[in-house]
């Protein structure tokens, strides 16, 4: 598949393991430039090391960020800016909630957490992306 997104700067959050993942990969497989997060720098560090392992040449930049807090999101950004120029694609992703089916979820905090997480983090995200 051609996107035609060669030579452009993705910003992945959430990067290091599951859809984060394999979007960030799929992205690199397609010639884009990918900044890849994760509140781990360890795993964001080990995840990049895979996929520039598979494709030689691949572009990744890595940055630790917990995108629930605003100052996290903020620096991140102010990161991106300064190492590529900015972002031209953003893959809002965050890791979480925990893992369940919709019965499982039966406190009150777990459900507001993966809301908080899901959406609030998003709306941090756009707030500094444009």
């Amino acid at each position: 598949m051609d996107l035609g997104i060669q030579e452009k700067t993705a910003l992945v959050m959430a990067s290091s393991e599951g859809l984060g993942y394999a979007v960030a990969r799929q992205l690199v497989a397609e010639g884009a430039r990918v900044v890849m997060t994760s509140r781990s720098s360890e795993k964001i560090e080990s995840a990049a090391a895979n996929i520039r392992n598979e494709f030689s040449g691949a572009e990744i930049l890595t940055f630790a960020c917990d995108v629930s807090r605003a100052e996290s999101l903020q620096q991140l950004f102010a990161f991106v800016q300064e190492k590529t120029g900015g972002a031209d694609i953003l893959v809002q992703n965050a890791g979480g909630p925990p893992a369940g089916d919709f019965q499982s979820m039966t406190e009150d905090s777990l459900w507001e957490k993966a809301f908080e997480l899901t959406l609030m983090s998003f709306v941090g995200s756009v707030n500094n992306f444009v």
